[in-house]
């Protein structure tokens, strides 16, 4: 009997693109332009100026793109930069079973070993359906939320996975080499959810480690070197013990391919941690039926947020946010921020107005509660309620079943190139903006990849 690896291998080796239903095919190229959008958005952005320096000293020269540098870099390097960069304003793509981000890991590791091999749109395409549908499978495997509950930050845990299956099928690898690079990749997992204790750099990081580490795995596989083929379903040591107390393996192979998980990301039309968007979207339609202003807003008595268990442990933060990157989890100040300005974007995360008096003084009304029902429907349903006491004592509420950007309340294409274009105007890609768009959404008709790369690099 086929170890679950080699299961999975075996979907991965043999995927082709026509075997990809065309909704897979478009939805796998939105992926790639939302998170595009996010890595050269903040390609500038003084973290990942640190990350790159240690990243030259550590990984050495090569000639790979690291995206808004002039100067080359090892491919490693660049794979970890990039895919950071991608995960640095918390705005990248999100599926709620797995409560993972693909895109920041999957496409960085395509697009660079693409740089160096004679690939495709469609192969590139095609890789990029593989390594989502793997690393959501063992998302959903290991259970959302008894991992993340056990402090797992399920985007790097999961990640390595995703990045071996979409590297290995780039570079050509055999059902069983594939299965030794999943092995190798799970081994490296890792990543945890203490960075909101103190507001650290670590959470993009992570996505950056597992891109490296799965690429890694793929390239050690290519060499000969084996990895743990029983890696998922191991007694002692196998991933799905190590980091769950529920799992579900069944989920990593029933239906796969034919049950399209990439058709169930969703995209994110506030730059913060997706887990607070449903507040922010309840908060957001309650104050545009009601016609609230902000004076109103300030002289309400009391804002409640019904909420799952995952958003109260892991966004009810404390105020003030020690820094932007704490402010992008603080559920309580989110909250407060998008009443004032109707939505939450890259621009609000700064020093003045994470220190608002205004702002703090509504979030300081926020209490957050877990609602047994909405926790009942989670992670399937990331629902919420809001409520406001006006000063008068009068409550007023709205319940959503599905965030803005949700796939059961998507965003449209207008939206998308709203937000892409929003993104790459302070980037050093302001003028390319309709191109890389363009060449984004006929990747298919590119007999080479090298339109998009050429493109990336400055």
């Amino acid at each position: 009997m086929p170890t679950i690896a080699l299961t999975m291998s075996e979907f991965v080796a043999e995927l082709s693109y026509n075997d990809l239903p065309d909704a897979v095919r478009f939805k796998a190229k939105l992926c790639l332009l939302d998170t595009l959008g996010c890595a050269l958005g903040a390609c500038r952005h003084p973290d990942i100026a640190k990350l790159i320096k240690a990243m030259r000293l550590l990984a050495g020269e090569g000639n790979s793109t690291i995206w808004g540098e002039e100067q080359p870099a090892s491919l490693g390097a660049a794979i970890m930069a990039n895919s950071s960069m991608a995960h640095t304003f918390d705005f990248d793509d999100f599926h709620k079973k797995g409560k993972v981000h693909c895109g920041a890991i999957i496409i960085p590791v395509v697009l660079a070993i693409a740089e160096h091999e004679k690939i495709s749109g469609r192969e590139i395409i095609t890789a990029i359906v593989a390594g989502y549908e793997v690393m959501l499978r063992v998302a959903m495997a290991v259970d959302a939320a008894a991992h993340r509950l056990q402090g797992w930050h399920g985007t790097a845990t999961c990640g390595t996975f995703g990045a071996a299956a979409a590297a290995g099928k780039l570079l050509g690898l055999d059902k069983y080499w594939l299965a030794n690079a999943l092995g190798t990749a799970g081994t490296q997992s890792g990543g945890l959810w203490a960075f909101t204790a103190d507001g650290a750099m670590t959470k993009k990081f992570h996505a950056g480690r597992a891109a490296w580490s799965g690429t890694l795995a793929a390239l050690m596989a290519r060499a000969g070197f084996t990895g743990a083929t029983k890696i998922f379903e191991a007694e002692d040591g196998g991933f799905l013990r190590a980091f769950s107390g529920n799992p579900h393996p069944d989920l990593l192979t029933d239906g796969l391919g034919e049950n399209w998980e990439i058709l169930k990301v969703g995209f994110k039309p506030y730059a913060c941690c997706r887990t607070v968007h449903p507040a922010i979207s309840a908060a957001i339609e309650l104050s545009k039926k009601h016609n609230l202003n902000w004076e109103q807003v300030k002289e309400a008595q009391k804002i409640k947020v019904y909420t799952y268990l995952v958003a109260k442990k892991q966004n009810d933060l404390p105020l003030p946010p020690l820094n932007p990157n704490m402010a992008q989890f603080n559920l309580p100040f989110l909250v407060a921020l998008a009443l004032r300005e109707g939505t939450v974007q890259v621009n609000h995360f700064n020093e003045q107005t994470i220190g608002d008096p205004d702002l703090l003084a509504v979030a300081s009304k926020v209490d957050v509660e877990v609602d047994p029902e909405i926790e009942r429907k989670f992670p399937e349903q990331w629902s919420c309620r809001v409520e406001i006491i006006n000063k008068s004592g009068e409550a007023i509420g709205l319940a959503i079943e599905s965030a803005k950007g949700d796939p059961g309340n998507p965003l449209d294409l207008a939206a998308h190139h709203d937000k892409f274009n929003g993104l790459l105007a302070v980037s050093p890609y302001s003028h390319l903006t309709s191109l890389l768009e363009e060449i984004v959404l006929k990747l298919e008709e590119e007999q080479s990849g090298q339109m998009l790369l050429s493109s990336l690099s400055l």
